[in-house]
């Protein structure tokens, strides 16, 4: 089965990059296997307890739950420079230092970049 790496870059309230991203994961189905790369305010993304404020925004932390075996991984450098760690993540989430998130890029058959 061909892979398709989503990286999401952006804060998941404010723009639609975020959502889009968690779309095209829920989207690939059968026909891929989706990987989602989160890296600098993508990060966010994978943090427990979203609080979507009045953005009008869906809940995308919901929104990931619903993707079957749906790997999630998380450039650890990104995380902690915005003081998280391991424990304020969703579970099923794995991070993974910059080598690591290369290595997920360089094995896939297509990257989408939100």
């Amino acid at each position: 089965m061909e892979t398709i790496t989503i990286i999401s870059r952006r804060a998941p309230y404010g723009s639609i990059n975020a959502a889009e991203a968690v779309r095209h994961a829920l989207g690939a189905g059968d026909d891929f296997k989706a990987i989602l790369v989160l890296i600098d305010s993508g990060v966010y993304l994978a943090k427990m307890g979203h609080d979507m404020g009045s953005t009008g925004f869906s809940n995308l932390e919901e929104a990931l739950g619903l993707v079957e075996d749906l790997e999630i991984y998380v450039d650890q450098s990104s995380l902690e420079s915005r003081g998280l760690g391991e424990k304020d993540l969703i579970d099923g989430v794995k991070v993974l230092d910059s080598d690591g998130i290369r290595d997920i890029i360089k094995k896939s058959h297509s990257t989408m970049i939100f």
